[in-house]
């Protein structure tokens, strides 16, 4: 069906907001009937999400580089504990030498798990639009990065986005959204209310349940009436008090309430 150049700009300047959660429901219907029945604005729709999935690509190769030097260092932790524990200690030097034979490799084992923890890349925040608050702290400017650990509660206002990218995944947060860092090294999130776009492989608890994405992508949203999964693609799972459901791919969306 052809449409309108009218009905394809609003289209278009429309899909911030669609992201942000901030379209009336009818709004939504209306989007999501025009990007189905339009070609050029369905094909412009993909390619942009394309082009945002491509900014994890650096972090995902950093991720990967980070796992293989600890799994390097892990092989020599465990090496050099084995020799340790194979030279042993003679009995007549006493149990305190004994110990001492004991405790020095598993010291050596954590010195070496807190170096390599250190050097891994850690999660990053910014405002793209409007204000974002970090920790109750409010971030100055828009696309300044913020690094974020676990447990920090990042929390968009009215009107405003941010992005949350960690090494393995990205998440899009949308208008009045509050969610906290679960792991500052994995996609790993806690949505309490509000929209985010989670995009590679990650996972987002919410009250209502638990959905895990893997090589793919959703957007989630989290309100009083419950949970609602959309915009499916790859691998996604979700988990609540009624079981397991794998969502197939397919442009609609899963409400769960």
């Amino acid at each position: 069906m052809v449409k309108s150049k009218r009905q394809c700009a609003k289209f278009a300047s429309q899909f911030s907001l669609y992201l942000a959660g901030d379209l009336a429901p009818k709004q939504v219907e209306a989007w999501r009937e025009h990007r189905g029945d339009c070609g050029p604005c369905k094909q412009r729709f993909e390619q942009a999400m394309e082009q945002t999935s491509l900014v994890t690509r650096p972090l995902r190769l950093a991720q990967e580089a980070s796992e293989k030097r600890e799994r390097r260092a892990k092989h020599r932790r465990l090496a050099l504990a084995g020799a340790l524990l194979r030279v042993g200690a003679p009995r007549r030097l006493g149990s305190w030498h004994r110990a001492k034979t004991l405790v020095l490799p598993a010291l050596l084992v954590f010195l070496f798990t807190r170096v390599s923890n250190n050097q891994q890349p850690k999660a990053q925040v910014w405002a793209n639009q409007g204000s974002l608050l970090l920790d109750g702290q409010p971030v100055d400017g828009e696309l300044s990065p913020r690094t974020v650990d676990r447990g920090s509660w990042c929390e968009t206002g009215p009107n405003s986005l941010a992005s949350l990218v960690w090494p393995s995944g990205r998440a899009e947060l949308g208008s009045s959204t509050l969610a906290a860092v679960e792991d500052g090294r994995s996609s790993r999130v806690r949505l309490e209310h509000g929209v985010l776009h989670l995009q590679g492989t990650g996972q987002v608890t919410t009250p209502s349940g638990v959905v895990e994405v893997s090589s793919g992508a959703c957007l989630v949203r989290h309100d009083g009436a419950g949970l609602e999964v959309e915009e499916v693609s790859g691998k996604v799972r979700r988990i609540d008090a009624r079981g397991e459901t794998w969502l197939s791919d397919s442009p609609g969306s899963v409400s769960v309430r």
